[in-house]
């Protein structure tokens, strides 16, 4: 009986070496694997930054000297001796321009209002405010036209004033210019009518007079000065949360506009800078802080828009309306194309590779195979091009 548990003891000591065995070899052979990953990852990265540092210099001299430059880069044989594989990947970068146009995207105003003065998005839904009906109205896109139309949603601000200017919203208020009283009136949503309605709250804006458009941070309004008053006069005026009134009040903060505009409708702002909207001249002018006068001044920034007397920006694009096609414009910033080619390395026993981004030119590659004990040719034409074979 004895040499039976000895017997079953030496076959459970004989499976546990066994097993030891098997771990071990798994755990040796998934480290020398790792090895052999890294020292490829470290090859690879070798060889492709010889390819890549050749290329430019060869690139660099055949622009300089306009002619066209040959050069065979030996692949050194001491990296490895796998077959690597050469593959070209040529696409479009774009550099931004700091300049806008229209980019062919609107939609329709017609049938809501005859005469839009303020626009708002928050990316889900426009909004516009006009003093033909004097109401705000909403936009949704629309699957069937792939646009955004009217969705039968509005409210009423024409009790409060018959001349909107602007609105603004933040998600929780919306915000009416009135030209009319000189005043801001807010409009909160109102439970027992399932809509927004007047809540009471205003502030005046008679310091500046005849506002035409304005803008909200969290912080301070802004409210830009029309074309009735003269051009000497016009400015943006802050208005700040003033603690004695419980309210907001000119804070004595304004730059001038009338040097550049004739008939300022439209204001927005990022943080950075104001955008202020033409409706005369159908241009859109930039100011930016001027260290020198501790304000605001234009900066000879500005562009094409349209003569409308609206506008918004969200970060993105500009929209704009027009008053003679009754729609919104939208302006998308002008990027320009350049080449960017990548190159990249795989070794055939291995899953690693190298990827090399090369900017400003054209490179020609088709898939080239090669071992590290042969060379490639390298070829810089005088029109920027790059042939790899």
């Amino acid at each position: 009986m004895k040499g039976q548990y000895l017997a079953v003891e030496y076959l459970l000591f004989f499976a546990i070496g066994v097993l030891m065995i098997i771990v071990i070899y798994f755990t040796f052979s998934n480290i020398q694997r790792d090895l052999r990953d890294s020292n490829m990852q470290e090859q690879l990265t070798r060889v492709g930054e010889l390819i890549k540092g050749t290329v430019i210099k060869i690139y660099e001299s055949a622009a300089t000297t306009n002619s066209t430059i040959s050069y065979n880069l030996s692949i050194p044989s001491k990296l490895s001796g796998c077959i690597y594989s050469l593959n070209n990947d040529l696409g479009i970068s774009y550099v931004k321009t700091g300049n806008y146009s229209y980019d062919g995207w609107n939609f329709s105003l017609i049938g809501v209002d005859g005469e839009i003065t303020g626009i708002f998005t928050n990316g889900t839904y426009f909004w516009s405010v006009g003093k033909g009906t004097d109401r705000v109205y909403r936009y949704v896109y629309n699957t069937t036209y792939e646009n955004y139309s009217y969705d039968g949603w509005n409210f009423s601000v024409g009790a409060q004033d018959t001349l909107p200017e602007d609105l603004f919203f933040n998600g929780t208020y919306f915000w009416i210019l009135g030209g009319n009283t000189n005043r801001v009136y807010r409009y909160s949503f109102n439970a027992t009518y399932g809509n927004y309605s007047y809540d009471g709250w205003n502030f005046s804006v008679t310091r500046p007079g005849f506002p035409t458009g304005f803008f909200f941070n969290g912080t301070y309004f802004w409210i830009v000065r029309g074309s009735a008053l003269p051009i000497e006069l016009m400015a943006v005026h802050r208005y700040s949360f003033n603690a004695t009134y419980g309210n907001y009040s000119y804070d004595g903060w304004n730059f001038s506009i009338g040097a550049h505009n004739l008939n300022p409708q439209g204001l927005t702002y990022n943080g950075i800078y104001f955008w202020i909207l033409d409706e005369n001249l159908g241009k859109l002018f930039r100011y930016s802080f001027n260290a020198t006068y501790g304000n605001y001044s234009y900066d000879g920034w500005n562009i094409t828009a349209s003569s409308g007397n609206a506008l918004f920006f969200n970060g993105t694009y500009f929209w704009s309306t027009n008053f003679v096609l009754n729609r919104v414009l939208r302006f998308a910033e002008i990027l320009n194309p350049i080449s960017a080619s990548k190159l990249s390395l795989r070794c055939s026993e291995s899953p690693v590779d190298v990827s090399l981004p090369l900017y400003n030119f054209n490179i020609t590659a088709s898939d080239i195979i090669f071992s590290t004990r042969g060379f490639i040719e390298i070829t810089a034409l005088n029109n920027g091009t790059i042939v790899i074979k």
